[in-house]
């Protein structure tokens, strides 16, 4: 998983061991959370398994820190095992070593310029923010203005876009109206907050089906899952599963971040969806409808699937051996790789500046020039040469 769609964090205990991360566990009862103005986030979020607390009690107003954050990314967003990151004070002996190189490997932990990660430390707001940006597939806003917010200038330069982005998103705000306290440290009962801010509906257990509201993002985590209801965003961060969107109009955005992990549309329409996981994988059906299709380059093998009756406007390629195949309605593809289109009557354009073949349903290569085009299912070709 190179870029990931939402993720959450929150605190946990002061010993953890990576559990599994779609464990349903009962909710426990913490003896410091009655009353708390976070106690309903507490509960939900423990409810999954994905926060826990230590000798019967939450520490609700106790600090994070980067290697408990990387922990309950990881059990949330089921991340796959990742090898040694490199980092030196994250040695294979400390409890957080896998954890952190889950979130290393997945593109949310970055590091510090020395090589360290500071496991151990109280994490900030702003690094905090920057990883749940990170998680949840965030783009960092360009040129961000902060100038509302009095201690803006205290923002570091790494975290500036993420922040804005996030407070555009309504997930996280200043600590008051005009103060971000991007250095103060965050609390576990505030990270559980954003969590639940930024995930309005979390599918972990294999085989259900769950009805979205349009509130937050949609993130599945677990095998043959069905969404129904109001979905603005999804996210499939995890490897190996496969979801069923049914009905769900005007879905702003899908992300498929898992290796070999597809979403399938049941007559429901999205905007923009994103395949960012080797061989991962979109198929549309029953009328479904699909403005744009990006396949990244974190995403060699990926499948475009337009059944009989669906519509795709456009597909954006740019990684290797990748496929559109299907006998829908496939407009446009561009790619700047080789790529195989078994769609008939598509306008297939090189995006690149080098030669690439492009290969029918029949087996017919096609060679096309950096910015010219074909049409699959045609004799000729605009620009190319067919060999």
């Amino acid at each position: 998983m190179k870029r990931k769609l939402l993720s959450i964090f929150l605190a946990f205990a002061m010993s953890v061991s990576l559990l599994t991360v779609g464990a349903s566990a009962v909710e426990p009862t913490y003896g410091d959370v009655a009353g708390h103005w976070a106690e309903a986030s507490i509960d939900r979020w423990s409810g999954h398994g994905i926060i826990q607390g230590n000798n019967g009690k939450f520490n609700p107003n106790g600090q994070l820190t980067c290697a408990h954050f990387a922990a309950i990314l990881a059990r949330l967003l089921k991340l796959p095992a990742a090898e040694n990151a490199g980092f030196a004070d994250n040695t294979p002996d400390a409890w957080h070593y896998d954890a952190i190189n889950r979130c290393a490997a997945a593109g949310i932990l970055k590091g510090n310029l020395n090589g360290t990660v500071t496991p151990n430390a109280p994490i900030t707001r702003e690094r905090a923010m920057v990883m749940l940006g990170r998680a949840l597939g965030i783009e960092p806003i360009e040129n961000p203005d902060l100038t509302k917010y009095a201690d803006a200038a205290q923002v570091a330069s790494y975290a500036r876009g993420m922040l804005a982005a996030l407070i555009e998103a309504g997930v996280v705000g200043g600590v008051t109206a005009d103060q971000l306290a991007p250095q103060n440290n965050i609390t576990r009962a505030a990270t559980v907050t954003i969590l639940d801010r930024s995930i309005g509906t979390y599918a972990d257990k294999a085989g259900e089906t769950v009805n979205a509201d349009g509130k937050g993002i949609v993130l599945v985590v677990a095998d043959d899952v069905t969404v129904t209801g109001s979905v603005d965003k999804l996210l499939v961060p995890t490897n190996d599963i496969e979801v069923t969107v049914k009905g769900s109009e005007n879905i702003d955005d899908i992300t498929v971040s898992g290796d070999n992990s597809k979403v399938i549309l049941d007559n429901a329409s999205a905007d923009n969806v994103t395949l960012d996981g080797e061989k991962s994988a979109v198929e549309a059906k029953n009328g479904a409808k699909i403005d744009n299709v990006i396949m990244s380059e974190n995403a060699p093998g990926a499948n475009v699937n337009a059944g009989n009756g669906t519509t795709i406007k456009n597909v954006e390629n740019h990684a290797e051996d990748t496929s559109v195949t299907g006998n829908g309605t496939v407009k446009k593809v561009e790619s700047n790789q080789d790529i195989t289109v078994q769609t008939k009557d598509t306008d297939v354009k090189n995006s690149g500046d080098s030669k690439i073949t492009v290969t029918d349903k029949n087996g017919k290569d096609i060679t096309v020039s950096g910015g010219s085009s074909s049409t699959t299912g045609s004799s000729s070709s605009s620009g190319g040469s067919s060999s």
